[in-house]
């Protein structure tokens, strides 16, 4: 029989370490040697990080800058490298002047008007801080395409190929390019009409404003139609924005927590390589409020049982309250099928979000339709004061600066009279946070609809009449889609015209009855819609929207499955009677809009039929 040699084994893996680390060595070097090569052939593109919906902006800005210069006869590159080197000389200036003057001197387009001429031309630009953002993207083009490849060939002076709307040297706010910002205020503005002030007032949405256009939301859902699941995905959205402004106890209970992570958006390119260190997302809990307007929790329950996205299952709500244990535990995650993580909870296109919004705060009475920014404003105001300024800025995602200048309402929140002379202007706190909702002025009788005789009015126009008669001598089926959405929204923009100039004469003439002391009842004719909706279909949910505050929790929790198990049924179109979704439910019903057949359905915002 051989003998084993003690030492033979080990020599041997000694052996095969050493050759396998070699190899590692080698396939290390191989593969540092390829990528060397590769990067000594591809510079980093420089590009900075930018929305694909700016980055299209400014091309089209630079195709109308070449074509100015092309039309003129000048060299786009020699008038850049100009600027730079010259940017105090009119010869340096004077292109980019001209241009400017130019695009909004020729910036006319014919637009739908009320009456017998039904054109009429108007200039698209014609504020200041307009053209200066024109100029900025003009000059974020010219970095680009321009700059960026001067700095290349003559590395040595890049500093001195770069276009800076701030620069160091000058002053905080006189790079070159901001040379042209001042003249555009202080000469061009006055000389062909430019507003130098914002046209529109920047106002917050209280926590007021946000229940008056919730509880509009279902109450007075006949004028606002949609579908079910884009009404709770607005109701959500509405709450994400108004909670954080982003651009959506006892241990003998049971108590539902529901963890949001909101991924943070418009971070500035400096910041975005930052990104990793939080996961790029704003995370915080929520509970069950006692107040259904406000429960966000509810909507992501009801959505998550309609969508079966528990793992395990969960077919009614009565299940998530009732059905998990908790026994020898204080907390169980109810986790999601790997199918709906990247689900969105709430979709909803940003064009219907915004339609959407508008319609709410119209058939609310709502004098003024504040944008959806105001969400915003508003959750900065809120957290203004109460949080840490480095924990505001985290949860807006922007700085201190932006904060101050584009987020102070221009109604001031603070009662100043109590601020100079104390208890002697006496307190009136519970007025001066009236004043500052923008509810308190709203009138729900307003018109929310033209009648059927304005209605033919418009059908009676002549640019109607003619795009119905294209239509129907069409020859193929594409350029009659394509007359069809033009007729579309025509009538959309002739509607909003008829209906704002309708809604201006009924506040003109109720304020003034009221001003005298006089009844406004003859006066009130909103029109109702002529949308039926199945009983109970919005009303058992706008029913259970409110519950006083003081309840006891037990209570409270009884009506929290209550709004919840309405929103389901809402959701699903389930018999008020039944439970949860019904056993081979009608898809096509869930899509529907309220529940409604699709020949009733009607224009979210023109509120026609559809054409």
């Amino acid at each position: 029989m051989a003998t084993l040699n003690p030492y033979q084994a080990p020599l041997a893996r000694d052996h095969s370490t050493l050759f396998s680390k070699e190899a590692k060595k080698q396939t290390k070097k191989q593969t540092a040697l390829a990528h060397l090569e590769e990067y000594l052939s591809r510079p980093i593109d420089d590009k900075p990080f930018v929305a694909d919906d700016t980055l299209k902006e400014r091309d089209r800005l630079w195709q109308n800058w070449t074509q100015f210069c092309e039309d003129l006869a000048i060299d786009s590159q020699t008038t850049w490298l100009t600027f730079v080197k010259r940017p105090e000389t009119a010869e340096a200036q004077a292109p980019f002047r001209a241009f400017l003057r130019t695009y909004a001197e020729t910036s006319t387009q014919k637009r739908p008007i009320l009456g017998p001429d039904e054109y009429e031309s108007k200039r698209m630009v014609n504020s200041a801080f307009s053209l200066t953002e024109v100029w900025r993207r003009l000059v974020a083009s010219g970095e680009h395409h321009i700059m960026r490849q001067q700095r290349r060939d003559y590395p040595t002076q890049a500093e001195t190929w770069r276009l800076r709307w701030i620069s160091k040297e000058e002053g905080s706010r006189e790079g070159p390019a901001y040379r042209i910002v001042k003249w555009l205020f202080v000469e061009l503005a006055p000389e062909i009409g430019l507003e130098t002030v914002p046209t529109y007032e920047k106002t917050e949405m209280t926590s007021t404003d946000v229940d008056v256009t919730l509880n509009t939301l279902w109450s007075r859902a006949s004028d606002i139609p949609c579908k079910p699941a884009t009404r709770v995905s607005f109701h959500a959205i509405v709450l994400l924005a108004a909670i954080g402004g982003f651009r959506p106890e006892k241990p003998t209970r049971t108590k539902i927590v529901v963890t949001v992570n909101i991924k943070r958006n418009k971070i500035k390119e400096i910041s975005k390589t930052s990104r990793s260190r939080n996961g790029g997302c704003i995370s915080f809990s929520i509970t069950l409020v006692p107040s259904c307007s406000f429960c966000l929790a509810s909507l992501v329950l009801a959505r998550a049982v309609q969508d079966d996205a528990f793992d395990p299952s969960f077919s009614t709500v009565e299940e998530i309250f009732g059905r998990p244990n908790l026994e020898s535990v204080d907390f169980i995650p109810l986790k999601w099928k790997q199918d709906c993580l990247n689900k969105p909870i709430f979709p909803m296109a940003y064009k219907t979000l915004n339609e959407l919004w508008h319609r709410t705060l119209l058939v609310a009475g709502f004098r003024n339709h504040s944008r959806l920014y105001s969400l915003r404003v508003g959750a900065g105001a809120r957290f203004d004061g109460v949080l840490s300024t480095a924990l505001r800025n985290y949860i807006l995602s922007h700085t201190t600066d932006v904060f101050e200048s584009n987020y102070q309402s221009h109604r001031i929140r603070a009662n100043l009279m109590f601020l100079a002379f104390g208890n002697d202007a006496g307190r009136d706190e519970q007025l001066f946070a009236m004043l500052r909702d923008m509810s308190m002025s709203r009138d729900t009788n307003a018109p929310v609809d033209i009648d059927p005789g304005e209605n033919r009015e418009l059908e009676w126009r002549q640019d109607v009449i003619n795009l119905r008669h294209d239509i129907d001598i069409a020859k193929n089926s594409k350029e009659r889609i394509r007359l069809r959405a033009k007729l579309n929204n025509l009538l959309k923009t002739l509607w909003q015209l008829k209906l704002e100039d309708k809604r201006a004469t009924y506040f003109e003439r109720v304020d003034y009855l009221r001003a005298q002391g006089l009844s406004t009842m003859d006066t009130c004719s909103r029109i109702d819609s002529n949308v039926i909706l199945p009983p109970d279909s919005t009303v058992t949910v706008s029913q259970a929207l409110k519950v006083h505050v003081n309840q006891q929790a037990t209570d409270r929790d009884v009506h929290s499955r209550h709004y919840i198990t309405s929103l389901l049924r809402y959701l699903t179109n389930a018999p008020i009677g039944s439970g949860g979704k019904e056993e081979g439910e009608d898809e096509a019903k869930t899509d529907g809009v309220d529940g409604l057949q699709k020949k009733q359905t009607r224009c979210l915002l023109c509120g026609t039929n559809d054409i």
